[in-house]
């Protein structure tokens, strides 16, 4: 991966981040305000009651409604066909697979605590200012940047760094085997979310799934 392409990955790492802050902070708005309304002793049953239930209650009075089937009704037996589920379509492979572990409640990783897990998983410091997961040959399988621009490590000066998240990620044409590449980002993933006692995040900023993982790998074979 040349260094051009990997600025630019960077690049829209970064945008996706600060856009993905805004949303996490917009929300975090609207629940404190929801949160505020409760302790502050709004009666939600008459702001969603109202006039609406009392009108579905003249409309209860005035139609005949049906009574409820019974267990044994024929519409309702076990012999009835099941309701058929939509395909979910396959989802299409991304140019770049990325992964991100966050510290928990908008906290940071200090220096220190990055170099021991990196170690650990056996990533090295190298081109760029980042590190990444080399293969026997010196063939790059992954790298890892830090979520905050420019992404780079100031590896001489790690005691005074810290950084909100790592993100994790590879150039799906850039590898021999893109699954199994993917698999050991995963593990890798996985594996310094615990050390660092962080959260993982796919591509969209939402909680890593096992869900989003398979599709992904489908994706992928």
């Amino acid at each position: 991966m040349d260094r051009t392409t990997v600025r630019i990955i960077l690049s829209i790492i970064g945008v996706l981040v600060i856009v993905g802050v805004y949303l996490w902070d917009r929300y975090h708005e609207k629940i404190r305000a929801w949160w505020g309304d409760m302790l502050s002793g709004r009666d939600y049953v008459d702001e969603f009651g109202g006039e609406d239930e009392a009108a579905y209650d003249d409309y209860l009075d005035d139609e005949d409604v049906p009574p409820a089937q019974g267990a044994g009704h024929s519409a309702w037996n076990s012999a009835a066909a099941p309701t058929a589920r939509p395909i979910r379509p396959k989802m299409v492979a991304p140019a770049v697979v990325q992964l991100s572990v966050v510290a928990a409640e908008e906290g940071f990783f200090s220096g220190s605590e990055l170099m021991d897990a990196f170690h650990y998983v056996g990533l090295r410091y190298g081109d760029m200012g980042i590190f990444h997961l080399y293969d026997d040959s010196n063939a790059i399988h992954f790298s890892v940047a830090s979520i905050v621009e420019p992404g780079t490590f100031p590896v001489n000066n790690m005691t005074d760094f810290r950084c909100p998240g790592v993100v994790l990620f590879f150039q799906v044409d850039q590898v021999a085997e893109p699954l199994e590449t993917f698999d050991r980002l995963v593990s890798c993933c996985h594996e310094l979310a615990i050390r660092l006692n962080g959260v993982e995040w796919d591509a969209d900023r939402e909680p890593l799934t096992t869900g989003s993982i398979a599709a992904l790998r489908n994706a992928l074979a």
